[in-house]
């Protein structure tokens, strides 16, 4: 798509906030630290083509990229949505959200909030999680509700992130 050509370039170098992005948390690093170890590339745009990037990574046979900070639709809420990733494995675009929480919180709010938000998109998703602060247990429970989920690609702590891109 010669359109997404002229406003995004491709980079495997590691941590360059985009436009006025926040900062990465420890756990966004290592995402991105084992996507860009495993040969993956990092799309960054301006953000106004945000809207082409899911049908461009549908179409097009982009295995092996992802992009962090996506701008994709709107939260329940009715914000606008910001995905932390979407990689492109074989050519399928799936949504990413990473959830850390190192400290008390609230991980029994915001961890179902995000698995709505993800499921609302219709698209392909998994939600990756670290820190000793979110409970195995809420975990399992959100497990045990998506199971029936075609789009859900798995919610999982980040060690078995890379097993997890791998296949």
């Amino acid at each position: 798509n010669n359109s997404l050509k002229n406003v995004a370039r491709v980079v495997y170098t590691p941590h360059e906030v985009e436009g006025g992005g926040r900062p990465l948390n420890k756990l966004e690093r290592d995402i991105e630290d084992s996507l860009l170890g495993l040969g993956y590339g990092r799309i960054e745009t301006d953000g106004k083509a945000d809207h082409l990037l899911i049908p461009w990574m549908k179409g097009s046979g982009s295995a092996g990229l992802f992009k962090r900070g996506l701008r994709f639709g709107t939260t329940l809420a009715g914000r606008p949505k910001i995905t932390d990733f979407v990689i492109s494995t074989n050519a399928q675009p799936v949504l990413i959200e990473a959830k850390e929480q190192t400290s008390r919180g609230t991980a029994y709010e915001k961890v179902p909030f995000a698995i709505q938000n993800l499921q609302a998109t219709g698209m392909p998703w998994a939600l990756i999680y670290d820190g000793e602060r979110i409970p195995e247990r809420l975990m399992d429970d959100q497990r045990r509700k998506t199971k029936l989920d075609p789009n859900c690609y798995g919610i999982m702590r980040f060690e078995h992130f890379e097993n997890f891109v791998r296949s």
